[in-house]
């Protein structure tokens, strides 16, 4: 087989199996709906972020908290540290915490999805 046919009767084979794997990829993909849902949060974790309202999206609550710890400058940007003053040490319990270790923390406070 010459090289000219041999890429061609392999590119009229190929193609067909990549159309598939592609169908079933798109077949796969979950639609997200793009609304995060919201959660309860805990008394103290509302009071931390001053509201009487009690449910709130997650990435919400995530956001306020991170532009409280940049505004206060709590970050230690060479560790990734964060330095808890007395309104952090109410919601996380000690005085500092690594900035990867947060969303554990913080999920103690988040009561339950509704």
């Amino acid at each position: 087989m010459t090289g000219a046919l041999f890429d061609s009767v392999f590119m009229r084979k190929l193609l067909p199996l990549l159309a598939e794997e592609c169908q079933l990829k798109k077949q796969k993909v979950e639609v997200d709906s793009g609304v995060d849902p919201a959660v309860q949060i805990s008394e103290a974790l509302a009071n931390f972020f001053g509201v009487s309202e009690r449910e709130m999206p997650q990435w919400n609550i995530t956001k306020r908290l991170w532009e409280y710890i940049n505004v206060n400058r709590l970050q230690d940007p060479q560790t990734m540290t964060i330095l808890c003053d007395a309104k952090l040490q109410e919601i996380f319990g000690c005085e500092s915490i690594g900035a990867l270790d947060i969303p554990g923390v913080l999920g103690r406070h988040l009561v339950g999805r509704t």
